[in-house]
């Protein structure tokens, strides 16, 4: 019986010392030093503490909830500590001893630069929570006077990193510490000045400038974004008689230009006999102009480049729109026929065979001032001099998508550009009456096919056949003297391009 009443009681003392033991090992396990608390801490939040070494290096506390927030685990600190902390600024914490006396000291120190470790003449040293301040000197020195040795001060100076430190941190360094600023660096954004003049006008990294004819607004005295036009308010750009018919590119003639409506060159680019751009501006999409340099698959064109495109991608949805002015009325279309083809159109007419604003008048006389046109009172012969002219412009382009394949898609370009005027004198007297009309004619015409392929990611073709077609024919006739003046000009150019881009390095 005494055995396993024995048994008993050796049984009863493991079951309560064993729970005992393990709750001693936990807390045990639970306790962690105040320093290593203080540095995750400053992890966790983005904090720094201020304080002094001697005060916490041997410290072991309760390892807080680092769930909680930043306040939560202070107070509990300071329930488990005696310390206190004091916020000096959003990010900077000083740790006190609640129990100090008001010790006042003297410290001193020297501020210099973390590079080059030249003193810092001008840096200023302030006593937080206090009005206490003063500056380095030329040698970097400074000393502040009869403080609280429980006091924190804050060294700053312009283009460097402020610090925040205790006094009694400083005097563990040494009597008159050195203190050491690092340089501020500070991030800047990247400034990128897209639009000039207007929005849609952006220059490229290769310094060619790019229109995007749908994003930009009109200039000061456009009704409509005549390419052309806007071509000329480019640095370098302008037009001696101010028409888009002679433009002069960094000093250079008009036929040292290069202009290109979808790859194929154009004889003919204006209406109004260079008034107005005979290129519909709800059409293209964007110009590029070079200026400064040319690249090399253009080839012949010595003072610049105006290269228009028209739309590249398959509409989206069937969409159009009029457009009407006092010069004159256009539609343009984008046809969406399915998901592999479809069709951009446009067409433009004067007005005036139905209504001469006076916007067409100012033209008028604009393009034919000091001519027998306009000046029909400068007559020697007695009599009567009447004209009558008409007038007319208008143009008309079509671009077909054919999307055949993933990687290959065709194109078709066709534009009709045609400027016609008749003009007829008659002068009477008593005896006779003569009349006599002067004709001129003024007509393009451009096509071309276009296949672009694929081939690898970083490989792509494009081939394109095209032609082009330019006449003008006039004829001047002399009412007084019955002499004829006839003008033809003609010009064709049938041709093909095959240009292939390889991509080396992808630089995205």
């Amino acid at each position: 019986m005494r055995s396993k009443s024995g048994a008993i009681t050796v049984l009863f003392v493991l079951f309560f010392l064993f729970p005992f033991g393990n709750q001693t090992c936990i807390a045990q396990e639970q306790k962690q030093p105040f320093l290593e608390i203080i540095l995750q801490l400053q992890e966790l939040f983005d904090v720094r503490f201020s304080y002094s070494g001697n005060e916490i290096v041997t410290l072991m506390v309760q390892k807080p909830e680092y769930t909680n927030t930043l306040p939560e685990i202070l107070n509990q600190l300071t329930k488990d500590t005696g310390l206190e902390f004091k916020n000096i600024s959003e990010r900077y914490i000083a740790i006190t001893s609640s129990d100090s006396e008001a010790i006042f000291i003297n410290i001193c120190g020297m501020v210099i630069q973390a590079e080059t470790l030249f003193p810092l003449e001008g840096a200023t040293i302030q006593v937080l929570g206090s009005t206490q301040a003063t500056i380095s000197n030329r040698e970097g020195l400074f000393s502040v006077e009869n403080i609280q040795q429980n006091a924190t001060i804050r060294v700053s100076y312009v283009g460097f990193e402020t610090l925040i430190i205790s006094v009694a941190a400083l005097q563990t360094i040494s009597p008159c510490a050195t203190l050491v600023l690092k340089p501020q660096i500070s991030e800047l954004q990247d400034v990128v000045l897209e639009s000039i003049f207007s929005r849609g006008i952006n220059k490229t990294k290769d310094g060619t400038i790019t229109l995007q004819v749908e994003t930009f607004g009109n200039l000061p005295g456009l009704t409509e974004p005549d390419v052309l036009l806007m071509v000329q308010a480019l640095p370098g750009i302008s037009s001696v008689d101010e028409t888009v018919s002679n433009i002069n590119i960094r000093g250079g003639t008009t036929d040292e230009n290069l202009i290109l409506w979808d790859d194929i060159r154009m004889y003919q680019n204006g209406h109004f006999f260079g008034l107005i751009s005979a290129f519909n501006p709800y059409l293209t999409k964007k110009v590029t102009v070079f200026k400064n340099g040319t690249n090399a698959r253009y080839g012949e064109s010595v003072s610049g480049v105006i290269a228009m495109q028209s739309a590249s991608g398959l509409p989206e949805k069937t969409s159009g729109g009029i457009q009407l002015n006092m010069i004159n009325v256009g539609a343009f279309g984008e046809i969406a026929v399915n998901d592999k083809l479809g069709i951009y159109v446009s067409g433009r007419r004067s007005i005036n065979d139905f209504v001469k604003s006076p916007t067409y008048t100012r033209f008028f006389n604009r393009m034919f001032q000091n001519t027998e046109i306009t000046n029909l009172e400068n007559i020697t012969a007695s009599g009567t001099l009447n004209a009558e002219e008409d007038f007319s412009f208008y143009d008309l382009s079509l671009k077909a998508i054919y999307k055949h394949t993933d990687k290959d898609i065709f194109q078709i370009n066709f534009l009709n550009i045609d400027n016609d005027l008749n003009f007829t004198e008659t002068f009477s007297n008593a005896i006779t009456e003569n009349s006599e009309t002067s004709e001129l004619d003024q007509n393009s015409i451009a096509g071309g096919v276009t296949w672009k392929r694929n081939w690898r990611e970083n490989l792509s073709t494009n081939a394109l056949v095209y032609g082009t077609y330019y006449l003008l024919n006039a004829s001047n006739l002399d009412i007084f003297s019955n002499q004829q003046i006839i003008q033809n000009n003609e010009v064709l150019e049938t041709g093909a391009k095959l240009d292939a881009n390889l991509t080396w390095i992808n630089n995205n």
